[in-house]
């Protein structure tokens, strides 16, 4: 998978979710939505890290609360999806 379809599958995958949080929200029920994106560390990448790059930068650029999991050395970022939280 390249950069660019991996991030538009981040997109679309966080969009789906924040319809998903919007309709319960708009139902009365509170709850929280997590996404793992597997980027992985970038090992394989001829510089540095690409994918990751790309996503933190799209995350980032909306706003989005997330971290950073280092029990799998970088690899896996945590968006949380809240109700007040927009398409990207």
């Amino acid at each position: 998978m390249g950069v660019n379809e991996a991030v538009d599958a981040v997109r679309t995958k966080v969009n789906e979710l924040v319809e998903m949080q919007q309709d319960y929200y708009n139902k009365g029920k509170k709850v929280s939505i997590n996404l793992k994106i597997i980027t992985g560390r970038g090992v394989h990448s001829e510089a540095a890290p690409v994918i990751k790059v790309n996503v933190l930068r799209l995350i980032k650029a909306h706003g989005m609360s997330h971290t950073i999991q280092q029990s799998t050395k970088g690899g896996v970022i945590v968006v949380r999806i809240k109700p007040e939280t927009h398409m990207i």
